[in-house]
């Protein structure tokens, strides 16, 4: 996202009126309005090793068979039936010089991974077999193909090992590198800048004014939420509420594909960061949404690319992430709809809600009898972090839903467990 305008485009430090707030349109709205307004970002062949976290671009198939010949599952012998006779069989160490079955009912010593014949039956473990003299008495009898894995059990040729949009976690990366992949067509990572603005804040280790004590944290949570997404980002300095300032910085904006603003977002005489992307060209295609924590978000397109304008207290800029960025990350990493697990919880108590817009509830989870119960956390006050630290989970409470004690409902967000 490179900006360049004359400066001036400014209109100075004089203090603006505050005007009317625009209409709030629903959340659902919100989200359609973005998610159709962005375009995924071209993809990128990455190192396996690059690409955890990431959605794969492009469906990707199975070159060769998995695995690609019939092998033992276990340290022991192959066998030519069930095991069960009783002069038991002659046991053959060295495999290479081993051709073919012979009359004399062999077991032939193999170690995991190692080929089988195709006239092995099993493959007994050695913990389960008894070597007397130069031969090998199973304790037991055992089922057909015991111990053995087949040529294709895990994938064909020309299977499908993931689709397009896919997350690639760990277990996919791995199966990707069984069949041969070391590098995978993946989604280029967003570039996000953060911008965050306010008189009354500071950002440590800068001092705090004496007539507000405050240390900005807005910065870090959005920079923890971004990197927890595997997103990369880049912090600007925090900006007083100067529209000067905060032109510079927008004016000095480094190369990005979203730009993400806190604080400055409401219509007051102080709050100066929508008016100033106004003047640099930007088109807002929403500037108020239904929903609680959260309601001043904006969003729009700043030279083509995706902006979002979120409030300054800490808990709405948390809500606003999750419920309107991360989807909109999403769809430029080229994510596809396949989400993940999503726990359903019971209310333990009836649940508020509002009749006009979308509740974002903080809950605590408890064991129940049947399931967690999900209770209200206790103050839901838009700027208390404690309530994120404390809270275990969010719940989205749409429009008049009304949600009585023991009803199951859907968890929005849990936190996470390192």
């Amino acid at each position: 996202m490179n900006i360049a305008v004359k400066k001036n485009l400014c209109y100075g430090k004089t203090m603006k009126k505050a005007v009317p707030s625009p209409y709030a349109i629903p959340f659902t709205e919100a989200l359609r309005l973005a998610e159709t307004n962005v375009v995924s970002l071209p993809p990128e062949r990455v190192l396996l090793h690059q690409a955890l976290g990431r959605p794969v671009a492009e469906d990707v198939y199975c070159r060769i068979a998995i695995p690609p010949t019939r092998n033992s599952a276990m340290d022991g012998y192959a066998l030519p039936d069930n095991g069960s006779n009783p002069a038991g069989y002659p046991a053959f160490h060295k495999p290479e010089l081993f051709i073919g079955k012979s009359e004399t009912n062999p077991a032939l010593r193999v170690l995991t991974g190692q080929p089988v014949p195709q006239w092995a039956f099993c493959v007994a473990a050695e913990e389960h077999c008894i070597l007397r003299e130069s031969h090998i008495f199973p304790k037991a009898p055992f089922r057909p193909g015991t111990n053995i894995r087949e040529e294709g059990e895990d994938a064909d040729c020309d299977d499908i090992l993931c689709k397009a949009g896919e997350i690639l976690d760990p277990a996919l990366l791995a199966r990707l590198a069984s069949a041969g992949y070391h590098r995978v067509s993946v989604s280029r990572r967003p570039r996000a800048v953060i911008l965050t603005s306010g008189d009354e804040l500071v950002r440590a280790p800068s001092k705090p004014r004496p007539d507000s004590p405050r240390f900005e944290s807005d910065a870090t949570l959005l920079a923890g939420l971004l990197a927890q997404d595997g997103i990369r980002f880049h912090l600007l300095e925090h900006q007083p509420d100067d529209p000067e300032r905060i032109l510079d910085a927008l004016l000095g904006l480094p190369q990005c594909d979203i730009l993400i603003t806190c604080g400055g977002a409401s219509n007051s005489e102080a709050d100066h960061s929508r008016p100033v992307l106004e003047r640099l060209g930007a088109v807002f295609l929403y500037e108020r949404v239904a929903m609680k924590p959260g309601r001043p978000t904006a969003f729009g397109l700043l030279k083509g690319k995706p902006f979002f304008c979120l409030p300054g207290n800490p808990v709405a800029v948390f809500v606003s992430y999750l419920a309107l960025v991360y989807p909109i990350l999403k769809k430029m990493m080229g994510a596809g709809k396949r989400g993940n697990f999503v726990q359903v919880v019971e209310a333990g108590v009836d649940l508020p809600y509002d009749t006009r817009r979308n509740i974002f509830l903080r809950v605590k989870l408890d064991n129940g009898p049947r399931s967690l119960l999900a209770t209200p956390y206790p103050d839901q006050g838009s700027g208390l972090i404690r309530s994120l630290v404390e809270s275990d989970a969010l719940i989205s409470i749409s429009p008049a839903q009304s949600i009585k004690a023991g009803s199951l409902v859907p968890l929005f967000w849990q936190r996470r467990i390192y």
